[in-house]
Formats: structure tokens, C-alpha cells, sequence
């Protein structure tokens, strides 16, 4: 946890670079995901805009009731770290939705990784914050997981595309504050290896999609042959 609240202070650009590419290569695999039970319908369009619209005001007002300029981090507070930790249940719970990416454009990622990475340097003031993060995932637990059960059975595309354009939203208000925060220009060279992470993230997820794919196969080749057994 230390070495990752490191690397990401020293190197918030790259590592949101590689989590970009990550996200994006996964769409192509949660698009079929939603055109699973019926093909895409024009009407998608409309679900994955309220999506996007809905996710980017939040976005925005996240940003301009926080106080701070674009890229500083948020100071944690009691309160913040209870919505952080709603955020991570959002996200265990809620296929696609990339709880980083989330937390990032609430510019609270660094102070929120802050907490666990450096616990032990002030655990009498840190468990507050750690008590409140749970305090929010037990919260949101419960209403989530039988919201998105019964969502995801009933209206599955909807509820899909609705997702989809949550998770663009998550991705453009990361590339706005990450321009914003190198407005100063960056060299030649961050911006290769910005472009090289970013194609190993789009590659990783790719190649994980495959692999998923092929156990899933097999497990099915072996529960036919134990059938015809």
C-alpha cells in the first residue's frame, strides 16, 4: 500500500495513463456484456447519455465544491472518507464502474490511499478516518447489492449502458484534470511513456479478456463431457 501511495504521488499522470488504458480496453468486453440477452437498440444511446450526464454533474460539482484547484488533493475528513468508502462498495458490487476513476475525480484518490499507506504513522487519527470508510461500505452495502440484482435482472441493457456512460463520464473528468494539472507543458518523453502505458493497459486487458475466455471454455468442455459421462 505504501509503495502505491508513493508511485502514484511521484507519478499521478503515468499511473492514470496505464488505469485509462486498462478501463478502455475492457469496453470492448462490457459492450457485449450488454447486448447479451438482445441486440443494440438506438434507444441504448439515450441510457448511456443519462449515464454520462448524471455522472458528470457530480463530477463537476464534486470539483467546484471542493475548494482546492484541479489535481490537489482534498484534505480527508470524517465525511469524505465515509463517501469514499460508499464508493468502493458502488463499485464491488457494480459491473464496469471503475471506483479509482471515481475517486480521482473527486481529487480525494492521494489523501483517501493516504490513510492505509500511513496508518501506522498516526493510527489514533487515521482510524477515524478508516472507521468512517466502513462505516460507508456497510451503508451502501445492502440497498446496492439488491438495487443492482434486481436492476441488472430486469432492465439489463438499460441498466448496462446506463453504467457505460457513468464509466465514460469517469474517464473524461480524469483526462480534463490530468490536462488541467500539466497545462505547464510536459516533456517528450513523459508523454511517450504516457502513450506506451497507456497501449500496455489497452494490451493487459485485452490479453485478460482471452484467457478469461479460454477458462471459460474449458470448464464448459469438461461439464459436457461430464454430462455425456
Amino acid at each position: 500500500m505504501l509503495l502505491i501511495d508513493r508511485t502514484f504521488s511521484k507519478f499521478q499522470t503515468e499511473v492514470i495513463s496505464l488505469f485509462l488504458g486498462l478501463v478502455v480496453g475492457s469496453i470492448p468486453s462490457f459492450i457485449r456484456e450488454a447486448n447479451d440477452e438482445k441486440p443494440f437498440q438506438k434507444s441504448s444511446t439515450l441510457f448511456a447519455i443519462l449515464g454520462f450526464v448524471f455522472a458528470f454533474s457530480l463530477i463537476l460539482f464534486s470539483i467546484l465544491s471542493s475548494g482546492t484547484q484541479v489535481g490537489e488533493p482534498r484534505e480527508m475528513t470524517p465525511l469524505l472518507a465515509m463517501f469514499c468508502g460508499a464508493v468502493v462498495m458502488f463499485g464491488v458490487v457494480t459491473p464496469g464502474v471503475s471506483t479509482s476513476f471515481i475517486i480521482m475525480n473527486m481529487n480525494a484518490y492521494e489523501s483517501f490511499l493516504s490513510v492505509f499507506a500511513h496508518f501506522f504513522d498516526d493510527p489514533g487519527h487515521n482510524i477515524v478516518f478508516v472507521g468512517c470508510a466502513a462505516l460507508g461500505l456497510l451503508i451502501v452495502a445492502v440497498p446496492m447489492l439488491l438495487l443492482t440484482r434486481t436492476m441488472l435482472r430486469r432492465f439489463h441493457r438499460q441498466s448496462f449502458y446506463f453504467l457505460f456512460g457513468i464509466l465514460l463520464s469517469t474517464l473524461v473528468g480524469c483526462i480534463i484534470q490530468e490536462v488541467m494539472r500539466n497545462s505547464g507543458g510536459i516533456s517528450a518523453l513523459k508523454l511517450i511513456i504516457i502513450i506506451l502505458l497507456f497501449a500496455a493497459g489497452v494490451a493487459c486487458s485485452y490479453f485478460m479478456e482471452k484467457a478469461m475466455k479460454k477458462i471459460e471454455l474449458r470448464k464448459e468442455e469438461e461439464q459436457q463431457l461430464t454430462e455425456a459421462e
